[in-house]
């Protein structure tokens, strides 16, 4: 196994700091959707920009406004949500400045290139993957999370299907690459 250089985990950390404000974002918008739901109202989007001034003139489900401390943490919500949408905004920028130094981000370049394949994902596989060498397409596969997962009994022999296990920033994905 090779040990990655101090730069080559530092370039990494880049796309895991991505990870966390990601996440408290979708906590952010799922907290506002709840509070809204609750109180009838369906049809917003706390991402859009206009999502402050919009609140004032929404009704309830039965037509009457929303109350004034709900506001409040309706507003306070949304200012938590610009400030770590503006964290991630920062962190992505940084990310895309990276300038063509090594080969991995010469592959990052390259799978940019590639339709379907944006970023993040890029980023991801150039940082989590390309810095390694596999002997045969089985390291590979189990680094990804990607191999079967055996399962015998006597004279019965079965695959399971495909293993948890690997480096989960690579196979794991909650949304679609971008």
């Amino acid at each position: 196994m090779r040990v990655p250089s101090v730069e080559d985990e530092d370039r990494r950390r880049q796309t895991r700091e991505r990870e966390r404000p990601v996440a408290e974002r979708t906590a952010h918008v799922n907290r506002i959707k709840g509070l809204l739901m609750a109180q009838g109202v369906r049809d917003i989007s706390p991402l859009r920009p206009d999502t402050g001034e919009r609140l004032a003139a929404l009704r309830t489900g039965d037509g009457r406004p929303l109350s004034p401390c709900l506001l409040a943490e309706l507003r306070r919500e949304l200012q938590r949500l610009e400030v770590i949408s503006s964290m991630i905004a920062e962190v992505e920028a940084e990310r895309d400045r990276v300038e063509v130094e090594t080969e991995a981000d010469r592959r990052i370049a390259a799978l940019c290139q590639v339709k379907g394949v944006g970023p993040v994902a890029a980023t991801v596989l150039g940082r989590e993957v390309f810095h390694r060498e596999f002997d045969n397409r089985r390291q590979l596969t189990s680094y990804l999370g990607l191999d079967p997962s055996p399962w015998a009994s006597g004279s019965m022999h079965r695959e399971q299907g495909i293993s948890k296990s690997g480096n989960t920033r690579v196979h794991h994905r909650q949304q679609p690459f971008q």
